[in-house]
């Protein structure tokens, strides 16, 4: 080039150049991360349990509404069976022990039960009930599994272990009443005034009161 200057590159420094190039060209800032990216997860099924119909006392009834309480999520239902060709163990004996174990529920904080009897011929002459509802329980996300020296697993490291896991599988040990992290209909998050009535109270250590519409599950027998 007229009045330039003439400059010699050797043919290393170029494949040097070319390979950093390359080099630079496979880098990516989206390096997997060692983090659960999953949260505790809610799981549906149907509970049913079947009793002696005369064993079923007010003790009984409340221990099956506690576990509604912590479990359940609807109506429940409840039949309780009778023998047509019994004398004793007859449709009406059965109709008055489903109203007798319904009203039982209900005062132990089950909302909604439907009750109903059901004739069963055997050669048995006694009642069984049916106490059957939707539940909803928490476990940790698909996938996760306990750190090294949790639940009885080997402390060596892991290299599949997703941080985090652990926690998560704590915390889904630890709720109460799984259903309430679905939320309920018809409250916002954002609302102000929701906030501040959760939020001033523990403020000052006075205990929030309920407020129709805005409270969690009421606590069993509560």
């Amino acid at each position: 080039m007229k009045g330039g200057r003439k400059i010699n590159i050797s043919l290393p420094v170029l494949l040097l150049c070319a390979g950093g190039l390359v080099a630079l060209a496979g880098c990516s800032l989206d390096t997997p991360t060692d983090m659960a990216q999953k949260r505790v997860e809610l799981v549906h099924n149907r509970y049913s349990q079947t009793y002696l119909t005369d064993q079923m006392d007010e003790a009984q009834m409340r221990a099956a509404a506690d576990h509604y309480q912590h479990y359940g999520d609807g109506p429940v239902e409840l039949i309780v069976t009778y023998n047509p060709q019994s004398r004793t163990n007859t449709a009406m004996k059965a109709a008055s022990e489903a109203e007798r174990m319904a009203t039982d529920l209900r005062r132990a904080g089950v909302p909604d039960v439907e009750a109903s009897i059901l004739p069963v011929a055997t050669g048995e002459d006694f009642s069984s009930s049916l106490i059957a509802y939707e539940t909803v329980t928490a476990q940790a996300p698909e996938g996760c599994e306990a750190m090294g020296g949790l639940d009885g697993r080997q402390t060596e490291s892991n290299s599949d272990y997703q941080f985090g896991c652990s926690v998560e599988m704590q915390v889904a040990r630890q709720i109460a009443r799984p259903r309430d992290l679905a939320g309920r209909p018809g409250l916002d998050a954002a609302d102000g005034r929701r906030q501040s009535n959760v939020v001033e109270p523990y403020k000052t250590g006075t205990p929030n009161e309920p407020i129709e519409g805005e409270t969690s599950t009421a606590s069993p027998g509560g």
